[in-house]
């Protein structure tokens, strides 16, 4: 079985480069598979925009394996 997502997300986030903290809301596409076993598998990618100073707009990922259940 295999799904499509979009969505958005706001969430504090750290900067561990520039060793500073602030608001971030996160815009991925992606797409997600589900096998019979119940064995997940998703990706997906976008901007992330942390809400400082400059507004820094990164392109960002993330990778989900798992056990659904």
């Amino acid at each position: 079985h295999a799904s499509f997502h979009v969505g958005a997300s706001e969430s504090w986030g750290f900067d561990l480069f520039n060793g500073s903290s602030g608001l971030k809301t996160y815009v991925p596409i992606g797409i997600s598979l589900l096998t019979k076993s119940y064995f997940m598998f998703s990706i997906d990618a976008g901007p992330q925009i942390w809400h400082m100073e400059d507004n820094d707009i990164l392109t960002s990922f993330s990778l989900r394996v798992g056990k659904a259940f």
